[in-house]
């Protein structure tokens, strides 16, 4: 069982890592368009749009790495006066709804990702780029998100029943 857990975590931490990259090129074409369009007068047709692509990828694929280094919003006033134990148990009480969510969302996801890669979807501007592939990572990165979730649940229900915090 710590083996499935571990790995899950591993690909989330990796996700997370491979996303800070994805930042550091999300600022590169940010600037480059901005030294092109006020140092040079010569504005881009790819920036906006491939900078737009890249958030959306970092966005969604980031999910599973935040909830595993626990940085989701919280409400703190009522969970940071709880105990360990309580915490998970009360993260417990919430994992319906959360699983319940993220479920329905990773169905749809799925078939909006599908439909767009079976027409091969573009945007309709100039530039024209493929958005079925970001599309298609939004139905990973939920599946992530979901997969973390899970790994969560099994330690706060390890936590709740044992008072231990290792699992």
């Amino acid at each position: 069982m710590k083996w499935f857990l571990s790995g899950i975590d591993a690909v989330n931490y990796w996700a997370g890592a491979i996303l800070s990259y994805v930042l550091l090129l999300i600022v590169s074409v940010t600037a480059f368009e901005v030294i092109s369009r006020f140092a040079f007068n010569s504005p881009t047709i790819w920036a906006h749009e491939t900078t737009t692509q890249l958030f959306g990828f970092y966005i969604i694929m980031g999910g599973g790495y935040v909830l595993l280094c626990k940085t989701h919003i919280r409400v703190d006033f009522l969970w940071s006066r709880l105990s360990l134990r309580k915490r998970a148990i009360m993260d417990l009480v919430t994992f319906g709804f959360a699983f319940l969510f993220i479920g329905v969302l990773l169905w749809q996801a799925g078939e909006f990702g599908w439909r767009s890669f079976r027409m091969l979807e573009h945007t309709h501007t100039a530039f024209g780029p493929p958005v079925y592939p970001i599309k298609i990572c939004l139905g990973i990165g939920v599946l992530l998100l979901l997969l973390q979730l899970i790994v969560k649940t099994i330690r706060d229900l390890h936590l709740a029943v044992t008072g231990v915090e290792d699992a």
